[in-house]
């Protein structure tokens, strides 16, 4: 490894970046006792004719239990989840909240099969897992609940928003439907209420499903989740709402991808290396940017980064695709850009500074050279210190090629 000295790797503080936006809490893991944010191992689910867990991967027989509503609050052995207010199994007038709200679903036969599953459709007969395959998006096992009729789940919106200060409950998002592994006699009814209210109503058959989205206010306390036989018969009703989600407005999603920033950083997918809770990429960095030019054999040499760029801590910067065993020269401006300087070659940094540093390229032939320099971070007026890398190369038109810029800025 190269190394050069760490006053190269100097910035101020950079801004943090942050944005409302709206996040999608997955209820298919909220099913299976995780916070919504998606990463609890899929399966488990809960017993819909008594609130009692479901184990992930045990096929658990057919009942005709008599209908009812079971709270999921921890009592009688039953599983304790924070943001399910129960589950049920109907025929007819059904509660199905905990505080007695009644709907009447059609008159049903009152057969069960399996459990209300958290990221997999049902687990059938020899404990085989069937999951999630719905007709939007054949072939791709999906996140969300998995019913078969006659049963179904509430959900608990107001300590959703009470666990989420300032959030609101904006609506309920999913793709409803048969899942996909039934190819015979399956027919199911669909129904999703609000306060026991009707809000939406679908019939599937085979390889059938439809697009939910159901608005919601802060003022609604419960979404229920159901599926009723619709042919005399429970046979293949393999009914799934697929990604179903309940989408939160008026929160923290500096990244934009509709998971909490603090979900992101807990399940390892953002890293916080300044713990001062706020994804890395949110608040500068080392952010690739922009667009190289290619060398000999067409390869366009890359720059990357990758470490903590905060007062005492280590950074490392990358190059790889370069000519093998030829020279890399490293430049250093203070800004972006993308000034044309011949053929499909851009300028990525400016002011150009009076430094530049050269440094051999490992490895042999076109796309195999690559180098990597490290240093730590101690503090320099400098704001931003943004890196370009040039790479001598007679195999490219105008003698060389160069990668992206790299935009570095220091941590808080």
């Amino acid at each position: 490894m190269t190394r050069i000295s760490h006053t190269l790797l100097v910035f101020l503080f950079a801004s943090t970046v942050t944005s409302a936006g709206e996040v999608h809490l997955d209820l298919g893991d909220i099913v299976i006792g995780g916070d919504g944010c998606g990463a609890v191992p899929i399966g488990a689910g809960i017993r819909p004719e008594s609130g009692l867990l479901a184990p992930a991967g045990v096929f658990l027989a057919g009942s005709t239990p008599v209908p009812g509503f079971h709270p999921t609050d921890g009592t009688f052995g039953t599983v304790n989840l924070p943001f399910v207010d129960g589950v049920l199994t109907m025929d007819g007038p059904t509660r199905v909240t905990s505080t007695g709200t009644v709907f009447t679903f059609p008159a049903t036969n009152r057969d069960l099969w399996d459990a209300v599953r958290g990221g997999v459709a049902l687990v059938d007969w020899g404990s085989v897992v069937i999951p999630i395959d719905a007709g939007d998006q054949p072939s791709v096992a999906r996140p969300g609940i998995g019913i078969c009729p006659n049963a179904g789940i509430t959900f608990d919106l107001a300590a959703i928003r009470a666990a989420h200060p300032g959030a609101t409950t904006a609506r309920f998002d999913a793709v409803g439907g048969l899942n996909l592994d039934v190819n015979i006699n399956g027919v199911l009814d669909a129904w999703v209420l609000v306060d026991g209210v009707q809000k939406d109503f679908q019939t599937y058959g085979i390889g059938q499903y439809s697009v939910i989205s159901v608005p919601l206010t802060n003022n609604d306390q419960f979404l229920t989740l159901a599926f009723t036989e619709s042919n005399g018969t429970i046979g293949w009703d393999h009914g799934v709402f697929a990604d179903a989600a309940i989408v939160l407005t008026g929160v923290t999603d500096c990244n934009a991808n509709h998971v909490f920033d603090s979900c992101d950083i807990d399940h390892g997918t953002s890293q916080d290396c300044n713990t001062n809770g706020i994804p890395d990429e949110c608040e500068g960095g080392l952010v690739p940017y922009g667009a190289g030019c290619p060398g000999s054999g067409s390869f366009t040499p890359v720059l990357s980064g990758g470490g903590c760029p905060k007062v005492g801590d280590n950074i490392h910067v990358e190059l790889s695709g370069g000519l093998g065993g030829a020279t890399a020269l490293l430049f250093f401006g203070l800004q972006e850009a993308a000034i044309p300087i011949g053929g499909q070659c851009l300028l990525n940094i400016q002011p150009v500074l009076p430094l530049v540093v050269s440094l051999p390229l490992g490895g042999t032939g076109a796309g195999a050279g690559t180098f990597i320099v490290a240093g730590g971070i101690t503090p320099n007026p400098l704001p931003v210190l943004t890196i370009q890398a040039f790479v001598v190369d007679a195999g490219a038109a105008p003698g060389y090629s160069n990668t992206n810029g790299l935009r570095i800025e220091i941590l808080p």
